[in-house]
């Protein structure tokens, strides 16, 4: 079961409250990292049942009940979530961070957000994730670096030329990666193994591989930043080469055409 940590009695000072602001950002960076993203739209996608309990499908998944006391307040919130397994330890961060102390809530959330790969549902009607409030979520697209964009159609030429107002929400973004295959449950683990599974790796026909020169080129071309990095998931139990081929068949042209008219329309202004 995940316990949260508890705020300590006024008497017993946490030993991190006397380091200057400066130690404790670098060790509360340090303590967000981990190896695999966090899917912050499970909380969305999942199915509700009529008690409240997100179930899912497909996936190991294990209940937990979570009692928060922030301190500084009278109030408790009781939280009832079934979370997968690979997404506990994301939600423990967030716990920890934000029932320590004020100041280790300031500078963990920063830490929480500046360190996290995110991974996000592109069908998803808003911009803001449920399991966040709108301040983090806020202060989730000032501050992410990497996110996963999952739940591509890779027969679609919308989903890709949308890229460029896709990754302009993100402030600082440095990295993004384009995840196809993903489906919310069956799915769900393939999605949070570690980013250094590689597709050819030991044989593997799944994990990430480079984007190709070609749709690189292109995503630059109708407006994707230079400056980013970016690479390619594919889900377990999908080939990379399947959809090397669809994108080449499906999305390559429009991308084309609208790189074209886009360089044709600066050309006369």
């Amino acid at each position: 079961m995940l316990r949260p940590a508890t705020c300590a009695a006024p008497n017993q000072a946490n030993p991190l409250e006397k380091l200057p602001d400066e130690i404790l950002q670098k060790i509360l960076n340090f303590a967000m990292l981990r190896p695999s993203p966090f899917y912050i739209d499970w909380d969305r996608d999942s199915e509700k049942t009529q008690q409240g309990t997100i179930a899912f499908s497909g996936s190991a998944a294990c209940s937990i009940t979570m009692t928060i006391d922030y301190p500084h307040s009278s109030t408790t919130t009781r939280l009832i979530r079934c979370l997968p397994d690979s997404q506990a330890i994301h939600c423990a961060d967030w716990l920890r961070i934000n029932t320590t102390s004020r100041r280790i809530r300031r500078l963990g959330k920063e830490a929480y957000f500046a360190n996290k790969i995110v991974a996000i549902n592109t069908r998803r009607t808003s911009s803001d994730s449920k399991f966040f409030g709108k301040e983090d979520n806020l202060l989730l697209r000032q501050r992410v670096r990497h996110v996963i964009f999952a739940n591509l159609n890779f027969q679609s030429p919308a989903e890709l030329m949308s890229m460029p107002r896709r990754v302009a929400v993100f402030e600082r973004l440095q990295h993004f990666t384009l995840f196809y295959g993903f489906r919310l449950g069956d799915q769900l683990e393939c999605l949070t193994t570690p980013m250094s599974h590689r597709v050819g790796q030991e044989g593997a026909q799944s994990g990430v591989t480079e984007v190709p020169p070609t749709l690189k080129d292109l995503l630059r071309r109708i407006g994707v930043p230079s400056e980013l990095n970016m690479d390619i998931m594919v889900a377990c139990g999908t080939t990379w080469e399947f959809y090397r081929s669809s994108l080449a068949q499906h999305v390559y042209p429009m991308l084309r055409f609208k790189a074209e008219v886009l360089e044709q329309t600066k050309s006369l202004s």
